[in-house]
């Protein structure tokens, strides 16, 4: 993407090599932003299989039987390789090493890094050391994320259409850009072969990525506060 820009705003190699860092930045956000899809979607199955360990719990299952007779049905509703039941295999295995279901939906808890597994994951310990009542705690968890899930489509629902002008607005000058390389060529050779020329593009692509940012901010923003609201 960055070379795309790069050389869409001056053709020349040096600039790229010179501008390299911000392909760094930009590898980073996408990575976050693959990371907050992956555990969103963990959370959404989290909460998939703690409906299904109620129903275990409640004909008179043990947790830790609970935790292993899951798998199957899991396996039939998200897939043999989705996170949660790679999670739950572990689990189930830890159990059978003689580890405590505690340690190991604390061990979950930690590695996924989620509010609502951290969350459950301590409820859970206290409420088992104590015999408290786990269906409750899952009915109160599974409530929580469908709750909150509810309200952040919601807002994407209503927020739809400010969101599509904005992917609309970076896309544009690109768009305009690739447009007149392709359709009118050497439209910007007046440009790119002299100094005071690759000065105003340099200031154009600055001025692009700084609006860029700022979206973003405002965009990240507006949807971290709803969701803090929660």
């Amino acid at each position: 993407m960055v070379f795309i820009v790069t050389y869409l705003f001056f053709e020349n190699l040096y600039f790229y090599i010179i501008l390299s860092p911000i392909s760094i930045v930009y590898i980073k956000l996408m990575k976050n932003n693959i990371i907050k899809k992956r555990k969103e979607k963990l959370k959404n199955q989290f909460c998939e299989a703690l409906e299904s360990i109620e129903v275990l719990l409640k004909t008179g299952n043990s947790i830790e039987v609970a935790f292993g007779k899951v798998i199957n049905e899991l396996e039939h509703l998200q897939g043999n390789n989705s996170y949660m039941v790679r999670e739950i295999k572990y689990i189930d295995k830890c159990v059978k090493l003689d580890i405590s279901i505690e340690d190991a939906i604390k061990n979950f808890a930690e590695r996924a890094n989620i509010k609502e597994i951290s969350n459950f994951a301590e409820v859970f310990v206290i409420s088992k050391r104590s015999d408290g009542n786990i269906i409750k705690i899952i009915q109160t968890v599974c409530n929580s994320i469908r709750e909150n899930n509810n309200t952040s489509r919601q807002i994407q629902m209503s927020i739809s259409g400010v969101l599509q002008e904005v992917q609309i607005m970076r896309i544009m000058p690109i768009g305009i850009l690739l447009y007149l390389k392709v359709f009118s060529r050497g439209y910007f050779d007046c440009v790119h072969n002299n100094v005071r020329g690759q000065i105003i593009m340099g200031i154009v692509l600055i001025i692009y990525i700084v609006a860029c940012i700022i979206i973003e901010y405002m965009q990240r923003k507006v949807l971290g506060e709803n969701a803090s609201s929660i």
